[in-house]
Formats: structure tokens, C-alpha cells, sequence
């Protein structure tokens, strides 16, 4: 699970943080990095870097620009400082901004690592799985993987990625599209669980027993902090006895994405692309499953009935392309689910509590079967 609480998602020895700021061309001040070093030179980088084609580059010169264009002077002198915000040496920091080109959107993401040895090692490690990833799954494109500080300030890397969030391109997508789009999604997910990362560097093996040992601390979490979900905090604690009673855990492990949400799914017509792979990792393919079914259950931009079917709709696509009993997909996948949404609810994040709480209700009604 990843929670805020104590941002204790740790992916090979590096904890990780992502701190998003969606700047548009417009332009708004970022509080998250201070005053420092001039970016300007990623103008310069941007212009003449010889990558991917003249579109790509185009594409990248236009993002950095309105990233620069957007925080003024801002800079990168210690974005990793402890001292501030509590924010651990360790964490990586992330610009993130979107673009227009016609009718296509792009994103592109200027991703920045600390100088210490595991960042370093992260840098390349994440670069190198998403190439690795580049033939079984839609990932960004790596753009540039600059290990010297030269250029921000600190080793980083760029990569580009078109299409929607889910949630928005779901809003505006047919009915016969959004099932084309959930159909997509299914595949893509069954396809990296079968997927064997030799060259990725990720070294994380599957234990069954801390899965169950996390459950349990994280049940014991919830039922302390309920009282933060003001009138829902009854669903919170029906919600952590129904985890408390998940003894069982899948006994086979898998390349997973680790946090599936709509905003890490973006659509373009009916292909997808899987971005923010700062969690991916080894464990039950269950956990990637319950954590898609909670993120469609979520998207506030499509009716609620709306939600429900594309729910089932993946869950339907995807226990037949891996050959599985549904009942015991859903089954096996409702702890992963649960632990996660309940996080959100008692930490209110991600959603209404209103709309988090119905979500709920479907998985302990089951109403998924």
C-alpha cells in the first residue's frame, strides 16, 4: 500500500515521492522548488537535442519551455533538503506538464534524482525498465537520461507520453469507446503480469508473508485513525474487519505496476499508456487488479452505474485472458483493493469520502459478481 501518512513506498532501496505540478503555458508559481539555479539552458538542451524526430522535439522544447515559463526563476539548487516539508535526501521530485499539439495531448516529464549513489542507480534503473518495457506494454518514451548535474542541477531524466488522463477521456468517449478503452486497459495489464523483467535491474522478490504482515499493520492503522473519516468512519472499521480477516495471499508473484489509478492511465482513442512507474515492483498480480477496480470505481467524471460496468468489464476481460475463475480474481484481489481505498478514505485523498465509501459498498456487496 501507499499511503501519505509516511510515504513508505520503498522500490529498491530509494524511497520515492512524486510531487506533481501540472503547469500550464499560462503559467503558476510552484511552491515545491526554490529559488536557484536558472533553467533556462533546458531551452538550449531542448533545441538542439537530436532525438526521436522533429515532432519529439518540438513536443520536448514546448514542455520544458512552459515549465521554465511557469516558474519563473525557479530552480533546482536542494530540492531534496530535509530540512524542509519534512522531504527525506531520498525522494525524487517530478515536473510534470501538459501540452496541446492539434487535438493530441503530451506530457512531458522532466523527473529529477538525487546525487547520491541510489539515485543515481535509480535514474538508470527506471530508464532501463521502461525500455526494457517498450516491446510488451505502452510506456513514455525515454527522451534523455542525463546522469550529471550539469543541466538542472541534478541527474534526470526526460520522457514524453500522449493522451488523457482516464477519468477525463472517459468523459468524453462514447459508450462503444469506453468499452474499448476498459478492453484495452485489461490487456495491457495481463500482458505486463506476464512479462520478466531480466534487463530492468529490479531486484524485488515476491513474499507472500510481508503482504499478510502488511495487511495487518495497516489494519490496525485504520481502526486507530477512523474517527479522521468524520461521518464515514463506520465504513472504515466494517472495511479494516474485512481485511483483518484476509489470511489468504496469492502464492505467486509478478511484474506489476503497483499503482494503477486513472491518473497514471492515459488514453488516446483507444490505445493506452502506462505512466509513473516509481512503485513498479514484484507481487501478486491481484494487487494491480484491485487497485485498477478501485480506480475505475472512482473516476467522479462518468455516472456511477457507468462506473461499475467498466469495473466489470475489466475484471470480465481479464480473468479470461489469464484463464481464471472470477469469482476467485475478485476474491484474491479484494484485500489489495480494500487496503487501498481505505487509506484514501481515512486520508481523504483521491476522491470524495462520499464517492470512496460507495465505492466500498460495491466490493463488500460483491456486487462485481
Amino acid at each position: 500500500m501507499t499511503g501519505d501518512r509516511n510515504s513508505r513506498s520503498m522500490q529498491n532501496g530509494l524511497w520515492t515521492i512524486r510531487v506533481y505540478n501540472r503547469l500550464s503555458a499560462a503559467g503558476r508559481r510552484s511552491s515545491d522548488l526554490e529559488q536557484g539555479t536558472d533553467l533556462t539552458e533546458a531551452i538550449r538542451w531542448a533545441g538542439q537535442a537530436a532525438v526521436c524526430g522533429t515532432d519529439a522535439n518540438n513536443i520536448v522544447q514546448a514542455g520544458l519551455r512552459s515549465i521554465i515559463r511557469s516558474s519563473g526563476d525557479i530552480g533546482i539548487t536542494n530540492p531534496f533538503s530535509s530540512a524542509r516539508d519534512g522531504v527525506m535526501p531520498d525522494q525524487t521530485r517530478v515536473l510534470l506538464c501538459c501540452m496541446q499539439d492539434g487535438e493530441k495531448t503530451w506530457h512531458v516529464c522532466l523527473k529529477l534524482y538525487p546525487l547520491s549513489a541510489a539515485g543515481q542507480a535509480a535514474l538508470h534503473t527506471h530508464a532501463r525498465l521502461l525500455r526494457s518495457l517498450k516491446d510488451v506494454v505502452s510506456v513514455p518514451d525515454v527522451i534523455k537520461v542525463l546522469p550529471e548535474r550539469d543541466l538542472f542541477g541534478f541527474p534526470a531524466l526526460v520522457t514524453t507520453a500522449c493522451g488523457q488522463p482516464l477519468d477525463t477521456a472517459m468523459t468524453h468517449a462514447s459508450g462503444d469507446l469506453q468499452k474499448r478503452i476498459i478492453t484495452r486497459v485489461a490487456e495491457v495489464v495481463s500482458a505486463l503480469h506476464a512479462f520478466e523483467p531480466c534487463d530492468s535491474g529490479m531486484e524485488c522478490p515476491y513474499d507472500p508473508d510481508s503482504v499478510r504482515n502488511q495487511w495487518q499493520e495497516d489494519v490496525v492503522w485504520y481502526r486507530e485513525h477512523a474517527i479522521q473519516a468524520g461521518r464515514y468512519a463506520n465504513v472504515v472499521l466494517r472495511g479494516a474487519a474485512v481485511l483483518a480477516d484476509c489470511l489468504e495471499v496469492p502464492s505467486v508473484g509478478a511484474f506489476l505496476h503497483r499503482d494503477l489509478t486513472p491518473y497514471n492511465i492515459l488514453a488516446s482513442g483507444s490505445s493506452i499508456i502506462l505512466i509513473d512507474w516509481d512503485h513498479a515492483g514484484f507481487s501478486a498480480p491481484q494487487e494491480d487488479v484491485g487497485k485498477t477496480l478501485i480506480g475505475l470505481l472512482s473516476m467522479l467524471s462518468i455516472p456511477r452505474s457507468v462506473r461499475l460496468q467498466l469495473a466489470l468489464r475489466f475484471l470480465d476481460i481479464y480473468s479470461h485472458l489469464r484463464s481464471l475463475s472470477k469469482a476467485e480474481l475478485f476474491s484474491q484481489s479484494l484485500p489489495f483493493a480494500l487496503d487501498t481505498l481505505l487509506d484514501w478514505v481515512v486520508g481523504g485523498k483521491n476522491a470524495p469520502q462520499e464517492e470512496l465509501s460507495w465505492a466500498m459498498e460495491q466490493l463488500l456487496r460483491n456486487d462485481l459478481l
